[in-house]
């Protein structure tokens, strides 16, 4: 299931240039059911003692106006979130509407619309091939690498680099394990990302999170394939890493 949040205010929202957490923190705080905000933040789906929160959301539109590492947006915007959870986005969709104003970083907005997306008629198909996607937040995959003693180092792979494909497709598999307790493993799981035009310069992203822990992704142009199941619920949970912090959310064009 897909939102779209349209948000508006009485004068120019100014945000920071990275503002995932300030992004993930209003979501968060929005959900009014305390046994579902628990589960969510502190618990959520396991898989091989990896924890899942299922729920991913993209950047803010429109782009605004960046100087002096803040944005400029001009009194209106919206932004997406989806789960494989309804009861998430239902919880939410209540607090937006009960509510009369909130803040978001130190701007007060108020709710224009929440509009629900239908699914793509692409997932009337049981089998999707070489499906061109739009990404409406940065991809992230990485491994932590380790020199033998206490020192440690996170790498992020590029859509240049064959490992990027093959954690994406791990991250989804052990994801969608989790929710359905499934037990699929990386040859009987159908999925496939293929990369269309990619440009490292102007598709990377550094993100900065929480202030000073960075975050690296990517933007492309690429293309889907496998079953359409997976393809949908990899449409509601995102792809690749740290999707619950605004990365992996993706259209079908």
């Amino acid at each position: 299931m897909r939102i779209r949040l349209t948000f508006y205010s009485d004068r120019n929202i100014i945000l920071p240039v990275h503002y995932n957490y300030v992004l993930q923190s209003f979501i968060y705080k929005n959900i009014i059911d305390p046994n579902l905000s628990e589960f969510i933040h502190n618990n959520a789906y396991s898989y091989n003692k990896r924890k899942f929160k299922l729920f991913v959301f993209s950047k803010i539109f429109p782009k605004g106006i960046i100087q002096n590492k803040m944005i400029t947006i001009n009194k209106e915007f919206y932004f997406y979130i989806s789960s494989v959870l309804d009861d998430l986005l239902a919880n939410l969709a209540k607090s937006f509407v009960l509510n009369e104003k909130f803040t978001l970083f130190k701007n007060v907005i108020y709710l224009k619309s929440i509009e629900v997306i239908k699914y793509p008629t692409v997932f009337n198909d049981s089998c999707i091939k070489g499906v061109s996607i739009r990404l409406l937040s940065p991809i992230t995959v990485y491994s932590t690498l380790s020199n033998g003693g206490s020192l440690k180092k996170t790498y992020y792979y590029s859509p240049l680099e064959k490992e990027f494909y093959r954690l994406i497709k791990l991250n989804l598999l052990k994801k969608y394990n989790s929710f359905y307790l499934a037990n699929l493993n990386e040859d009987n799981f159908n999925f496939n990302l293929e990369l269309g035009s990619f440009d490292y310069k102007r598709h990377c992203r550094v993100i900065m999170y929480k202030g000073d822990y960075v975050i690296k992704g990517f933007y492309g142009n690429f293309f889907i394939s496998g079953d359409r199941d997976i393809i949908k619920f990899a449409y509601d949970v995102g792809l690749g890493a740290k999707n619950s912090q605004g990365f992996g959310m993706f259209d079908i064009l």
